[in-house]
C-alpha cells in the first residue's frame, strides 16, 4: 500500500478516535445522571397513579379516553386537570366552556 494512502487511512483513523465530538464532558454526565434520575421518578410515579386511574369512579372517562385510543399518561394528565368533571356543569355555559379548556 503507498505511503500517501496509508497515511490517509491513519489520519482519518485517528480523527474519528480523537476528533470533534468523541469525548464526553463533565457537564454531559452532569445533564445524563439528570435524565436518569427524572426516568426513575416518572416510573415511581407512574407505579402509583396506575392503580388509582383503574379505579370505578374514572369509568366513564375511559370510555371517552378509549374512544380517542389516550395511553395512560395521557389519561392520568387529563383527569387530574378535569375531574370531577360535574364541577363544570355548575357554572354558566360559555364560562365552563372556557375553564375547560384551559384546564
Amino acid at each position: 500500500m503507498p505511503l500517501s494512502v496509508r497515511t490517509r487511512f491513519e489520519n482519518h483513523y485517528r480523527n474519528a478516535i480523537e476528533g470533534e465530538g468523541t469525548g464526553i464532558s463533565g457537564l454531559t454526565r452532569q445533564y445524563a445522571k439528570l435524565i436518569c434520575s427524572w426516568h426513575v421518578a416518572e416510573a415511581l410515579v407512574e407505579r402509583e397513579f396506575l392503580p388509582l386511574l383503574n379505579e370505578p369512579m374514572f369509568s366513564e372517562y375511559h370510555k371517552v379516553f378509549d374512544r380517542f385510543d389516550f395511553g395512560e399518561r395521557e389519561r392520568g394528565w387529563l383527569l387530574v386537570r378535569i375531574y370531577p368533571f360535574a364541577d363544570y356543569l355548575a357554572l354558566p355555559r360559555n364560562r365552563a366552556l372556557r375553564r375547560f379548556r384551559q384546564a
